[in-house]
């Protein structure tokens, strides 16, 4: 036999998306300070290195970022 249930009732979704993760984001210890030498710069708890911004050394990774390219348009082919 069917129950009838009222579509106007609250419903309480469960699940989650499924592009998000459950795991939380790596974070590091409060009140820590840019190691370099002069830099009073208190780092944030999700930067885990041991240097602010402006003093982290430059890796080749940053310069190989790609970069957006306009999409073609497939009229003209």
């Amino acid at each position: 036999m069917t129950e009838m249930t009222d579509v106007e009732a609250p419903r309480a979704l469960r699940g989650r998306h499924p592009t998000t993760t459950r795991k939380a984001p790596v974070t590091a210890a409060r009140g820590r300070v840019c190691r370099a030498r002069g830099c009073r710069t208190v780092l944030s708890v999700y930067n885990t290195g041991d240097r602010c911004w402006e003093h982290t050394p430059r890796t080749p990774y940053l310069f190989n970022v790609r970069r957006y390219a306009a999409p073609r348009d497939r009229r003209t082919a």
